[in-house]
């Protein structure tokens, strides 16, 4: 029972990735499409009105992707999790775990800092500013977006140390190549991130991710091999003792069956069986 309930675990986690992974990769060609349609609509005649209906579907998508998203996120999680357990390498899932910590502190951070802005510069823009003023004040919103792009920056390349970690152990302990691959490709597009390449490398280190866990397969229980191997060798050794003859379990050389055989004559390994001749 306990082997069953372990598979069973691995084919949940085995598709709950695999399902996260697919998504992470279709998502963005979505949301591509989804915006030239509403280029299209907008240089289409009438030039720049879109429809009520355009603007509420497109409303209800980018609502359902994030629904969808954070959805998809827990499986992910859950993913990993049960991987971790099943190979025994917490690692898996604390780095992706320490992954979520990091995002959650970009959005604070980045949060923080535009609440400042709207709380301590917007309010106190003078009525009618002179250019002095409005250079104070431009300089000042410069100096916030640029200490958020920078530790944004930072955070998601820590981000992506840690999805490093987490593939490279699951593609270790799994022997699947294309979760180290997904790794490689997600931590140089966090890299890149800045000159716009890298957005497209993590996108495609998901297609990879997604062919990995579609090529995981449930680990071959090698003390259950063992034993099977050791209780039949013994079965058929038992069984040729009776009948008066006996085989070597190493070589297979048949030996003579008396008090004096503890060893095979071809090899001179141990017999491993007493006899007892009547």
């Amino acid at each position: 029972m306990g082997i069953e309930v372990k598979v069973l675990t691995f084919n949940l986690a085995k598709k709950c990735g695999y399902i996260s992974s697919a998504y992470y990769f279709i998502a963005p060609i979505v949301a591509f499409l989804m915006v030239i349609a509403l280029i299209y609509q907008a240089v289409s005649p009438p030039i720049g009105e879109i429809s009520p209906f355009t603007l509420g579907a497109i409303t209800g998508y980018y609502v359902t992707m994030i629904i969808v998203s954070i959805i998809a996120f827990i499986l992910f999680l859950t993913s990993m999790y049960k991987l971790s357990k099943y190979y025994n390498e917490p690692k898996i899932f604390k780095n992706i775990l320490y992954s979520f910590l990091i995002s959650i502190l970009i959005t604070s951070i980045t949060l923080g800092i535009l609440m400042y802005l709207t709380t301590s510069i917007v309010p106190h823009l003078p009525a009618n500013p002179t250019p002095a003023t409005i250079d104070v004040y431009v300089e000042q919103l410069l100096m916030s977006g640029i200490a958020i792009l920078s530790i944004s920056f930072i955070c998601l390349i820590i981000n992506g140390f840690f999805y490093w970690q987490a593939f490279s152990k699951l593609g270790e302990k799994s022997g699947v190549d294309s979760f180290k691959t997904a790794g490689t490709l997600y931590i140089i597009g966090t890299a890149l991130c800045i000159v716009g390449v890298g957005a497209i490398l993590i996108w495609i280190s998901w297609l990879f991710a997604a062919n990995g866990y579609r090529r995981l397969q449930p680990q071959t229980t090698s003390s259950a091999i063992d034993y099977t191997a050791s209780t039949t060798a013994a079965y058929s050794t038992t069984s040729d003792t009776i009948s008066g003859k006996i085989y070597c379990s190493y070589c297979g050389t048949e030996s003579i069956t008396d008090n004096s055989s503890t060893y095979c004559s071809h090899c001179g390994k141990p017999l491993h069986t007493e006899q007892t001749n009547t």
